[in-house]
């Protein structure tokens, strides 16, 4: 009945004041509601050429100047309505499609920002944060400028994840991460590197970066986390390496990840450089 409605007054308007504004906004509408609701175009335009078709059957079959008249103007009117509402119809897909790949740039950005970003602590990821390196030692060996590498592992995290449960193991995390972000100025870059490790890339000189390393270690490890009955105190070792002009990604990480465990290994809790780092095993 809604149809009905529609198509009688869609031909009771049919050439009144075709030449207003109000005509030419109305027969666009038409274009917009078919385009979506789906309908086909041929099937749109079939449905144009079958109504001129039923109107002219209406008239006298007789050959007068006035009769003849008022088939050419449905002819034109009829071309114009179906002019209008077919332009609105491709506009209307148009928009749709433009909607659409607006919408679909939209989810490549979040999909994208997703993949830099590491999901718990919102640092760089772990692969955002070895092409950060990469490009800083390209940088550095243009600009005969060395590159700062710090590596943040924490310690003894695997026994909080057993006692307390890995959700309580991701709290501390975020927790770490908050407290490494308020001590790390924002221009230096702080990735995710693994499960309870951290990387730093800096531009500082090595004893910027190391007073860096122990203010890193200090925030981290005080206050005490409010875990259980108590409070938990978590540390982390630090390992801190400058680069030279022949360092790979490899051997940069290399060094720094001995450092790193050089101190870990005297204890934790504290920061070596790969200047002051304990002789490889043999």
């Amino acid at each position: 009945m809604s149809l009905k409605a529609s198509q009688a007054r869609y031909l009771l308007s049919l050439g009144i004041d075709f030449h207003t504004l109000d005509y030419f906004e109305n027969r666009l509408r038409v274009g917009v509601a078919h385009q979506r609701v789906g309908l086909n175009l041929s099937l749109y335009n079939f449905a144009y050429q079958k109504l001129r078709e039923l109107i002219l059957s209406y008239l006298p079959d007789k050959n007068h100047l006035e009769h003849q008249a008022l088939r050419r103007f449905i002819d034109r009117i009829i071309a114009l309505d179906t002019s209008l509402a077919i332009a609105s119809y491709h506009q209307g897909s148009q928009t749709k499609l433009e909607s659409s790949i607006e919408h679909l740039k939209q989810v490549q950005t979040k999909l994208q920002e997703k993949a830099r970003t590491d999901t718990l602590t919102h640092f760089n990821s772990r692969e955002t944060t070895l092409k950060l390196l990469e490009q800083a030692l390209e940088q550095g060996r243009q600009g005969n400028k060395p590159v700062i590498v710090m590596m943040i592992d924490i310690d003894d995290l695997g026994s909080i994840n057993d006692k307390y449960g890995h959700l309580v193991g991701d709290h501390v995390m975020k927790e770490i991460a908050g407290r490494i972000d308020k001590v790390v100025p924002s221009l230096d870059r702080i990735g995710r590197y693994g499960g309870d490790e951290f990387m730093i890339i800096t531009s500082m000189n090595l004893s910027q970066a190391m007073t860096l390393a122990e203010q890193v270690r200090s925030a981290i490890s005080s206050p005490p986390l409010p875990l259980g009955d108590s409070g938990v105190l978590i540390t982390a070792s630090l390992g801190v390496c400058q680069s030279t002009a022949n360092d790979s990604i490899a051997s940069i990480i290399q060094r720094v990840d001995r450092a790193m465990f050089a101190a870990k290994k005297a204890g934790g809790n504290r920061v070596t450089s790969c200047q002051k780092q304990a002789p490889a095993d043999k």
